[in-house]
């Protein structure tokens, strides 16, 4: 194996390790990831209507619908419409359960990053950061995908 194979293996491995911890340890609130960062950006941008929030994600409105949907079902979004609006006008809210969901998978995260770097010194964690900085590698993969 090459070693820029050796780093693209270990780098998909700890990409999947946080995206196997995080499905583990939020399996109750039955949300996505994707779900996840809808949920945590209207909670921080409450009264959001649906195309201001695919604008947000760069998608169209039409592709956040479903992730919506899900949410709303779940209880963790409400929907406030304006008189004579569409579907799409209406304000978006996070609901009690939302915030304590979204606080939640917060933790997650949290705890994931520490997880990733324990076992690493403050030292090592700096000199990690400014090789990946360095070689760019992260916006180098930003662009393949």
């Amino acid at each position: 194996m090459s070693k820029a194979s050796e780093i693209n293996y270990l780098m998909r491995t700890i990409s999947v390790s946080g995206q196997r911890h995080f499905e583990e340890k939020t399996k109750d609130l039955n949300i996505s990831r994707s779900q996840s960062r809808t949920l945590g950006y209207i909670q921080e941008h409450p009264g959001l209507n649906q195309t201001q929030l695919a604008e947000a994600f760069g998608m169209r409105p039409a592709s956040i619908s479903g992730s919506l949907k899900s949410l709303e079902k779940l209880k963790y979004i409400e929907k406030h419409a304006l008189k004579g609006t569409q579907d799409r006008s209406k304000k978006i809210y996070i609901t009690e359960a939302g915030k304590q969901a979204s606080n939640k998978i917060i933790d997650v995260f949290n705890d994931t990053d520490n997880q990733s770097v324990s076992g690493l010194t403050d030292e090592e964690v700096d000199q990690l950061i400014a090789l990946l900085s360095k070689s760019r590698i992260v916006s180098r993969l930003q662009k393949i995908s």
